[in-house]
C-alpha cells in the first residue's frame, strides 16, 4: 500500500509520540507499505520552525531529510501535473474541473451540462 505521511504523523514518528494511533503506527511499521512525505510537509515544518512555533533539535533542512531517510520514507515532490491515478477529469463550461466526485468549486447541485 502507498501511504502519504502527513506533517503531524511525521513529527509524531520522529518524536516517538504516543499521539500516533496504534493503527497508524502499524501501517507505518509495515515495511511492505511504501511511505511518502510531501514536500508541502517539509515546507510546513520549515515555516513553523522559522516563526518559532515548532522547536526542533536541528534546522529543518537537516532534520526533515535525516528523519525521513532513517524512517524509510521517500520524498514526494510537488508539481502541477500530480493527480490521483484513475481519476477522470474534464473541463466544465465554466472552466472548473469536473471529476468523478463532481464539479470542483460548486455545491452538490450540478448546474453544468457535459457534452
Amino acid at each position: 500500500m502507498k501511504v502519504l505521511v502527513d506533517t503531524c504523523a511525521f513529527l509524531w514518528i520522529a518524536s516517538d509520540s504516543p499521539r500516533l494511533s496504534k493503527t497508524a503506527a502499524a501501517i507505518f511499521l509495515d515495511r511492505n507499505n511504501q511511505r511518502y512525505l510531501s514536500a508541502a510537509s517539509a515546507w510546513e515544518i520549515g515555516i513553523k520552525y522559522a516563526i518559532g512555533r515548532l522547536p526542533l533539535p536541528d534546522r529543518p533542512d537537516i532534520f526533515v531529510p535525516a528523519i525521513r531517510e532513517a524512517s524509510g520514507i521517500a520524498s514526494l515532490g510537488i508539481d502541477e501535473e500530480i493527480r490521483p491515478p484513475r481519476w477522470q477529469t474534464s473541463r466544465t463550461p465554466c472552466g472548473s474541473v469536473r471529476s468523478d466526485a463532481g464539479c470542483a468549486g460548486h455545491r452538490a447541485r450540478d448546474d453544468h451540462s457535459y457534452a
